[in-house]
């Protein structure tokens, strides 16, 4: 169900917590309740709201987490003022022309003066870490001022402005853009440019090449190994017509028949080879393996070349 609602000044502080989680409030302006307003729209899945108003400053610590856990992210995108937000260990001071999307439940300290104006997108943990695990680790400053950033606060802006123009499936489709749009540009989509694709290529297709064994290996193992993000390793495959999980396949494929034709796995079962290639089953390696070569894992190690056999010369 999708709802438009703006919260009574008197009661801006249950709001603000009921938003964010249970929470410290370490400093206040003067004559601070019924300080702020705040005007949200939610549905099952999200919920985005305006707010603005009073010197602030809150803390929510492990303590806080574990008794109010949320299970959510908040992207956090200011339209006026400053604000200094701490989390997981580094401190990063917004305006407009940054956003910032976290973990809410992970420890965090937030300050803030009276000036101080922003949009908060609420989400489920699930809907960002199934777009990029690289997202878990820390809180993701965003540039909000070009390319990817900007259509980021253009699109949380319109989305607040025509609240009352959407239901609740509308809503909920904009909102899956829109954190398809902050997830690219938290994970660096804005910040690597094509002349380096060549080199992120190179490092990718290395990495797999000596990884490939790994029964776990996949893109998002690949990304943190070598630090970038899920999504812009994605981005530079799909630009070379490729997907991570093509590379990976091959590279098994070809270790394994690599394996198949050598002497020093000639003791080796072939389903043996497969689970040391990184394949999960011996059907799918077989499978897989006929399609790459046009013959069988069996007919392959037939074919190892005479030299390479048991007992022949040289």
């Amino acid at each position: 169900m999708y709802r438009v609602e703006e919260q009574p000044r008197d009661g801006f502080d249950e709001a603000f917590a009921a938003l964010h989680g249970d929470h410290d409030v370490l400093l206040t302006a003067a004559g601070s309740p019924g300080r702020g307003r705040l005007v949200s729209q939610q549905s099952d899945r999200y919920r985005l709201a305006s707010c603005g108003g009073g010197d602030q400053r809150i803390a929510r610590s492990s303590r806080h987490v574990r008794r109010d856990p949320r299970g959510t992210y908040e992207l956090l995108v200011p339209l006026r003022g400053r604000a200094v937000v701490g989390t997981g260990g580094s401190t990063a001071t917004l305006s407009a022309g940054t956003a910032v999307l976290c973990d809410v439940d992970r420890p965090l300290r937030l300050s803030h003066g009276a000036d101080f104006e922003s949009l908060a997108l609420v989400v489920p943990q699930l809907e960002v870490t199934s777009r990029d695990r690289g997202l878990e680790a820390a809180a993701s400053v965003i540039d909000t001022s070009r390319g990817i950033g900007a259509l980021v606060r253009q699109l949380a802006v319109s989305l607040h402005g025509e609240r009352d123009a959407l239901d609740q499936q509308a809503f909920d489709a904009s909102c899956d853009g829109l954190l398809d749009l902050a997830a690219l540009a938290a994970g660096g989509a804005d910040r690597a440019p094509e002349a380096q694709h060549s080199s992120v290529l190179d490092a990718v297709r290395g990495h797999v090449r000596a990884h490939a064994h790994e029964p776990d290996l996949d893109v998002q193992q690949v990304a943190r190994a070598l630090g970038w993000s899920a999504r812009h390793v994605q981005g530079v495959l799909q630009a070379a017509g490729t997907t991570a999980r093509d590379l990976i396949r091959t590279q098994r494929l070809e270790l394994a028949r690599a394996r198949l034709t050598s002497a020093q796995w000639a003791d080796v079962t072939v389903a043996d080879i497969a689970s040391a290639s990184g394949f999960s089953t011996h059907s799918m390696f077989s499978t897989a393996f006929r399609a790459e070569f046009g013959l069988t894992p069996s007919a392959a190690r037939a074919h190892r070349p005479p030299r390479d056999r048991p007992g022949s010369a040289g």
